[in-house]
């Protein structure tokens, strides 16, 4: 079943299977064809402390590009802003940005090989989440986010192989 999916819906599939919700069920939710499970609560709880919980809740993110629907699918009303919010996922993801690699530099996002500029491995690895797949965290204006794009492209051209 896992084979013909991206890496990284076969990762989301296996951390929601661990949680005893089906990738089907979590779609049905998230686009409010079906009520919520609680099955999910403790993730949110347990993000910042194990790996597994804390990509699955970034993957959630990924795959649904919305809070709102993230928010439905681990039962919280959509106003619920306490914990579940784009800073605290953008932390999330610069603690947990090392288990989207495989290999060093292998994005399961992106399904390829990155080449990231010389310097805190970890903290290029979650630059490349946070412009390339995850701009859905950043709060800062469209233009801007283009800017950070090219310079981020600039440097990887830049640096010495």
């Amino acid at each position: 079943m896992w084979r013909e999916m991206k890496r990284s819906d076969a990762l989301l599939a296996y951390l929601l299977e661990q949680e005893g919700l089906r990738l089907e069920e979590a779609d049905s939710i998230a686009y409010g064809e079906s009520q919520p499970s609680r099955r999910l609560e403790g993730v949110l709880a347990l993000a910042p402390f194990e790996w597994k919980r804390g990509v699955l809740l970034l993957l959630l993110t990924y795959r649904y590009q919305s809070l709102g629907r993230v928010k439905r699918i681990l039962g919280y009303s959509r106003t619920y802003t306490q914990r579940l919010n784009k800073n605290f996922l953008r932390n999330l993801l610069l603690k947990w940005a090392d288990k989207f690699f495989l290999q060093r530099n292998h994005c399961i996002l992106c399904d390829e090989w990155v080449e990231l500029p010389k310097g805190d491995e970890h903290f290029e690895k979650y630059q490349h989440l946070l412009l390339v797949h995850f701009r859905n965290l950043l709060s800062t204006p469209q233009k801007k986010i283009v800017h950070l794009i090219y310079f981020h492209e600039m440097n990887k051209i830049k640096t010495p192989s």
